[in-house]
């Protein structure tokens, strides 16, 4: 966890004092988010196309969303930098 993730969960719980943090790899992450478990899955650090493009997929097909943390944009796939931006992945129950 980084100091910008860090930040951005101490904002989160301000409005959302109950918050979990729950460690698991990313994968996991985007299940427990399409399956209703978790509600909100940041992730400010390096990853590349291929290792969310499934997972968005899933996400989706739940209802979910996985959106650039920049400007709240889906994640595009098959550009020339296939480094992905910060992200936010958010279930549509909005579980915190």
């Amino acid at each position: 966890m980084n100091h910008e993730t860090e930040f951005y969960i101490h904002k989160i719980k301000q409005v959302h004092v109950a918050l979990e943090i729950i460690s698991a790899g990313g994968s996991l992450k985007f299940c427990r988010i399409a399956e209703g478990t978790t509600g909100h899955y940041p992730r400010f650090a390096l990853t590349m196309e291929w290792d969310t493009a499934a997972g968005q997929v899933i996400v989706k097909g739940a209802g979910g969303c996985v959106l650039s943390h920049s400007d709240r944009s889906p994640l595009e796939y098959n550009i020339q930098n296939l480094i992905n931006p910060w992200f936010v992945v958010e279930s549509p129950h909005r579980v915190y």
